[in-house]
This record gives C-alpha cells, structure tokens and sequence, in this order.
C-alpha cells in the first residue's frame, strides 16, 4: 500500500495543484485507506475463527511502519533481527538459485545496505511505544517465543511453545501437510535451506565477512552480534570508498535519466 500515501503526497505537493485532496480531507482519505486495510485484514482472520491477533510479516513493513502507525494506530511492531552475514549468505543463495534477476542486490556492500536500511528504519519505531525486538537467532529458545506471545498478550507455557517450535522445524515446512496458507511444497526447490544458525561460516568467504563486519560492525554490536576480528583502518576505508562508490554510480544513473 506505499503508493496509496506517496501518490497522496505527490498530488498534494504537486505544482499543477491538482489530486484527491480537493475533493477529500487528509483524514477522510486515510479512513478510506484503512477500510481497505481492514478488509484484507478481515479476510486473514477469517481463515483461523477466534484467532486474536493478525500477524503481517512483508518484510517491506520495516521500511512504511510510519504509515502503518497512521492507519492504525493501535499496531504493535515485532522486529526480528538477523545476523547481517546470514542474511547476506541467503540474499546470494537465493539470486543464485531461485530469485534471479529480483530485487536482490548484486554486489555485497548494496546487500549490506539493505540490512542497515531496513534495520535501521524498524528500530525507530520503537518510539511508538509498541515495539519488541527479538533476534533471529534465539527463535529455538522457548523464553523467546513466550516473550513474544506475552508481547501481544497471549499467555503461553514453555511446554507450549517447546511443542511450537518443534511443530514448525524446518524439515516439517518443506511437507505438504505444513500449516500454512498456501502449500509451501509450491516453493522453489531451493527456498527453504538447511535452517542453520552459522551456517554463513562455511559459505561465505574471508573477504565478505571482513566486508560485511567492517561495513557494519557497530549497529552489529548495537543488536548483540561479535564481528570475527578487529579490522584496520585500512580495511574500514576500503569499505567505504565502495560505498561511496556505489553513491556516486547512483547519483550519476539518476541524472542521466533525469535528462534522458
């Protein structure tokens, strides 16, 4: 729904002074926003009768949780972080062998930037005062799963979420019996992969981990994640004159289309 509220902005800011905004409030047309928002909403619901809570996982969510506080303001925000060198070793598993030609990045430190942006962006909703940020990693744990469910107010034991967990391993999606909207034997044979925590120890190489752990070493440290070694100035520079680089290239593409 993000052009819903960009073409909202564009055509109220637009210099011909014309749009929706003439004909409806601001406020009327974000009510209109929400009854659509709703109706999708309802329609999820349904499929589980009694069930107290829509969880909606678009992982783009990160980016617009502004909007969605405006529509709804009751939301809460689950923000699940994950391992910058996982995230980067499945980015590249999946453009390699289902996701080809997609909106993944090509290059490493693009892929580094969309974790930063996204992590980045969700973190601030914390100012919303409902927000709950677990790490990917200790999913497994019981105490965390419990922690989320307390979150949205559902009370659950540990025996409970220990028998959750175990109903939802990996192995188990890949069937054609998992619990899930849509048959998730449908995916792409690559889609599910081998559920490892570490597994970005043996796929990545040395130089993309130093590229990654130099490239965002501190908001690692800021959500619990140890960086392998102490990279030299050298190497920090270097990262970041691929940054820049990569700035630039975009600036550049984006005038020439300008003038084009």
């Amino acid at each position: 729904m993000p052009q819903l509220f960009r073409g909202w902005d564009r055509l109220r800011n637009s210099s011909r002074n014309i749009g929706l905004h003439h004909l409806v409030s601001e406020d009327q047309y974000f009510s209109f926003v929400r009854d659509f928002a709703s109706q999708v909403l309802s329609v999820i619901a349904a499929r589980k009768p009694g069930a107290s809570v829509i969880l909606e996982k678009t992982p783009h969510n990160a980016l617009v949780w502004r909007d969605i506080a405006r529509v709804f303001p009751e939301a809460m925000f689950l923000h699940i972080v994950r391992d910058p060198r996982a995230v980067v070793a499945s980015l590249c598993a999946a453009r390699r062998e289902w996701a080809r030609g997609s909106w993944i990045p090509k290059t490493i430190t693009r892929k580094c930037e969309l974790w930063r942006k996204h992590v980045t962006s969700a973190t601030q909703a914390k100012a919303t005062g409902r927000y709950h940020e677990v790490r990917y990693e200790d999913l497994r744990e019981p105490a965390t799963l419990r922690g989320i469910f307390s979150f949205f107010g559902i009370d659950r034991t540990d025996g409970e979420c220990e028998s959750i967990i175990e109903n939802y391993a990996i192995d188990k999606l890949r069937g054609e019996d998992a619990a899930s909207p849509w048959p998730l034997s449908s995916e792409p044979r690559a889609f599910f992969r081998r559920g490892e925590v570490d597994g970005w120890r043996r796929e990545l190489s040395p130089g993309v981990i130093a590229t990654i752990e130099a490239s965002l070493g501190q908001l690692m440290a800021a959500h619990g994640y140890e960086v392998q070694r102490r990279w030299t100035v050298r190497q920090h520079l270097s990262v970041r004159f691929t940054r820049s680089s990569d700035g630039v290239r975009k600036f550049l593409r984006r005038r020439i289309e300008a003038l084009i």
